[in-house]
């Protein structure tokens, strides 16, 4: 803890590649972290790196993660395009699927209501667009997202449906 609290960025860059070394054996590590989300590119690159590796099946990572979504951390990264973003995001969600499809769901959720949001706040209404959209149009596989509603078909109703309608109506 004291080491990601120093100014010198060399000793949080080799304290995070050790962090990296230990993460799938401890909650600690996302707690560590929370704090610095949102801090600096720097840190949020950091993290956003962290959570690549990290096993999302643990409850503080998996928060971590959708708390990188949900404070614009992956869009104000200058290193993540879209389509990284979306990779780390994919990964994550079929890394999950096998094993906890509500996860997976989850994280959907979250990123969906993101871009939802995005797209409201640039006065536009389709986040699907080719020309103006915030989502890549081929994000999401058929079959994947077919096989996460059958899997977890409660938790799919309850968390994407509701996106869905929304912006059926409002398209």
């Amino acid at each position: 803890e004291s080491y990601l609290k120093s100014e010198d960025w060399d000793l949080i860059t080799k304290t995070m590649w050790f962090l990296y070394g230990i993460m799938s054996s401890t909650e600690r590590v996302a707690e560590l972290l929370k704090p610095y989300v949102g801090k600096s590119r720097q840190w949020d690159e950091l993290i956003i790196r962290y959570t690549t590796f990290t096993d999302l099946r643990v409850g503080n990572n998996f928060e971590l993660l959708l708390l990188l979504i949900d404070e614009d951390i992956f869009e104000n990264t200058r290193s993540f395009r879209e389509r990284e973003y979306w990779s780390v995001i994919e990964t994550s969600v079929y890394k999950l699927a096998k094993t906890n499809p509500n996860r997976s769901i989850e994280i959907i959720s979250h990123y969906l209501n993101r871009k939802i949001e995005l797209t409201l706040n640039n006065a536009q209404t389709n986040p699907f667009s080719e020309n103006s959209g915030q989502i890549l149009t081929r994000s999401f596989e058929d079959k994947e997202f077919i096989n996460l509603a059958e899997k977890s078909p409660k938790a799919f109703v309850n968390k994407i449906l509701p996106l869905m309608l929304s912006l059926m109506e409002i398209n």
